[in-house]
């Protein structure tokens, strides 16, 4: 089977196009070969890796997802001890944000209880939505890392890019965060992206800017640079 052309890009919904089709000349994919996908609306980029025991699928629904990941976990902990040193929590397999994840709990108890360190790729807007205020805490309390997604500091370009009331969401959901203790006790690391078909200019003048604008207009506090 070969994967499919275009997806539903699990970041904005838009259409994701597979950057480098396969070559009709190539073999069958087999598992553990990666497919990279980039969304034409919010430009975002993702890998889907091909997976030990199941051939090439699209994810059609939270409940495909839960059934997928429901037969890697058997025998639960031996896959997370095979995480070695380090788990990333992204969503790469749940359309929108990896804590929608029945196993989402699971698997940052599981990780950090043999001492793996833990990283979170946040959306914001998820900690904004009914029945997950609780996430800013219980991220802090098991020191799970957030990487969170704002595109940029201008509330203008982030909701034309992911859509209205976004940022402000956003804003709120960073706020939480630092009152959780991400800024000060923990790292907060925000991911920009460019609006079209840029490329994002030097780090360190990004990071200066969000930090100006985010402290100045709405007293997000991010860490110093190196801590």
């Amino acid at each position: 089977m070969q994967p499919d052309p275009e997806i539903t890009c699990v970041e904005c919904g838009g259409v994701a196009h597979l950057l480098m089709p396969p070559d009709p000349d190539d073999l069958e994919p087999q598992p553990g070969d990666v497919f990279a996908y980039r969304c034409a609306d919010c430009l975002d980029r993702f890998d889907i890796v091909l997976p030990e025991e199941l051939r090439f699928g699209v994810v059609r629904s939270v409940d495909d997802v839960r059934e997928r990941v429901r037969r890697l976990l058997i025998g639960g902990a031996t896959i997370i001890k095979c995480i070695g040193t380090g788990a990333v929590l992204t969503r790469g397999g749940v359309p929108g944000a990896p804590e929608l994840s029945e196993f989402f709990r699971y698997l940052v108890e599981t990780a950090r209880a043999i001492g793996a360190e833990v990283i979170d790729r946040n959306n914001l807007t998820i900690i904004e939505e009914s029945g997950y205020g609780w996430l800013p805490e219980y991220l802090a309390a098991h020191e799970v890392q957030v990487i969170a997604s704002l595109p940029c500091y201008s509330a203008e370009n982030v909701n034309q890019q992911r859509g209205h009331g976004v940022f402000e969401k956003s804003i709120l959901a960073l706020k939480k965060l630092n009152a959780a203790g991400y800024g000060t006790k923990l790292p907060l690391h925000l991911i920009y992206n460019p609006l079209g078909p840029t490329l994002p200019g030097p780090q360190a003048e990004l990071e200066a800017d969000y930090k100006d604008v985010l402290g100045r207009d709405f007293g997000i506090v991010q860490p110093a640079k190196g801590t």
